[in-house]
């Protein structure tokens, strides 16, 4: 049995919640710069941290074995630092989506994450195991008001309804080709299956540095072809 830090409150961390709490013995909390009345009365620990005091994230994760961050910018970057400085095992860096192999020097999108694997690659080398899961584009994204329904995504700045590839309200769509002319495909998992691997990824002796899965991989014209069929 190990504890675990769950660094943020979203949608996606609260999967992960409910699948360490109903599918193994391992202990958790909540690391949250707000108070979280429905995480609390679900009977989880939200523990409040101040990502600004290093002493008090220091202090929050001594004893930790894994942290599993949900949150970007300079907040996880505090994050990696006291996680590295306490001895955390492994850490889990917020990069649901996908490969950092596959993404562009200057990347538009990038929240912070190059300086965070960065970091990331400097602590390895000190001991901290560090693994990013890739999944891909989240199938939340084509759900009725977003992902920011499902309080996913918030700190992506495309978790609205309509923001990625089809406003089907709208019946509008944007879709990319390749100089060849040739279709662009995506790699999708829905949010829950991705908690579900993080879980059952727990229990594994040794991580890479990258854990790659995929739920089904699309043209986006295909995507775009059964959105119209569903939408009539």
């Amino acid at each position: 049995m190990i504890k675990i830090a769950l660094a943020g409150t979203s949608g996606l961390a609260q999967y992960i919640a409910h699948y360490i709490s109903t599918q193994t013995y391992h202990q958790f909390f909540f690391l949250s710069r707000n108070p979280n009345p429905a995480l609390t009365a679900r009977g989880w620990q939200v523990l409040p941290v101040d990502y600004n005091n290093q002493s008090d994230v220091r202090y929050k994760l001594v004893g930790v074995d894994t942290v599993i961050s949900t949150i970007s910018g300079q907040a996880q970057l505090s994050l990696i630092d006291a996680a590295a400085e306490v001895h955390v095992r492994r850490f889990v860096p917020s990069e649901f989506e996908g490969s950092p192999l596959q993404r562009p020097e200057i990347d538009p999108l990038d929240r912070g994450q190059k300086f965070a694997l960065a970091r990331l690659r400097e602590k390895q080398q000190l001991g901290m195991e560090f693994t990013v899961f890739s999944c891909g584009v989240f199938y939340e994204r084509f759900y009725p008001g977003g992902m920011a329904a499902l309080q996913l995504g918030a700190g992506t700045h495309i978790s609205g309804e309509g923001q990625y590839i089809l406003e089907i309200r709208r019946q509008t769509a944007s879709i990319p080709y390749h100089h060849s002319g040739d279709g662009v495909y995506v790699c999708m998992t829905s949010a829950e299956d991705v908690a579900r691997y993080i879980v059952a990824a727990l229990d594994l002796p040794n991580w890479p540095n990258e854990f790659l899965m995929a739920a089904e991989r699309m043209k986006i014209d295909d995507i775009v072809a059964m959105a119209e069929v569903m939408s009539g």
